[in-house]
Parts: C-alpha cells; structure tokens; sequence
C-alpha cells in the first residue's frame, strides 16, 4: 500500500486534490535533487539561508525541509554549527555525503 492509499483511506478527498498531492510530491521530490546537485557541486560545508542564496531562492523555506529530508535519507550530513550572518543564531552547516554522492551520480573514484 503507497502512501498516498493511505492517505486517501483516512480522507475522502476530491480527485482534483488528489491530483494536486500527486503533482506536489513530484515537485518536493525534484527540489531535492536540485538541492542535492547544488551541494554536489561544492567543496565545503553551507548553512540552509547559503544554499538558499546559490539557488536563487529569496525564502529559507524554499530549501530548509528539503535539506532535513536530504539528512535524514542519510544524503546530507550536519558537519556543525555556525553563527547566522542574518539572525545571529547558531544554525547548521550541511555537506554531501558518500551515499548522496551515489544518489546524485556523482560518486568521487578512489
């Protein structure tokens, strides 16, 4: 059973909603290979509102879930903490991983 039966078992929802939740889970999924790529292209660690800035997005939003989705898959890893230029807080730092690397294809060769 997919996540979206299960979904569609506890709510009754309109196909077009359907259709909407099909067509944003797609576009959640193509973000974070975008984000994935852009981290493959670097050679350092970046905090969220950096990667946010590279990509040309203006909304911390717009890359903050997709990285803590990225982490958790075991594609990003958190490498510290630095303080925010913007906000002053202490916030995370992320780089690619090995098992990104593979998933983006773009493995390093030893």
């Amino acid at each position: 059973m997919t996540q979206q039966d299960l979904f569609t078992q506890s709510h009754r929802m309109h196909q077009n909603s359907l259709a909407a939740y099909s067509t944003e889970q797609q576009a959640i999924s193509k973000r974070a290979r975008d984000i994935l790529r852009h981290f493959a292209g670097l050679g350092e660690a970046v905090t969220d509102r950096e990667m946010m800035r590279i990509m040309g997005f203006t909304d911390p939003n717009a890359v903050r879930p997709r990285i803590t989705e990225l982490t958790d898959a075991g594609c990003l890893m958190e490498l510290g903490k630095v303080k925010d230029t913007v906000t002053g807080k202490l916030v995370r730092t992320s780089c690619i991983t090995g098992k990104g690397r593979a998933e983006n294809g773009t493995a390093r060769k030893s």
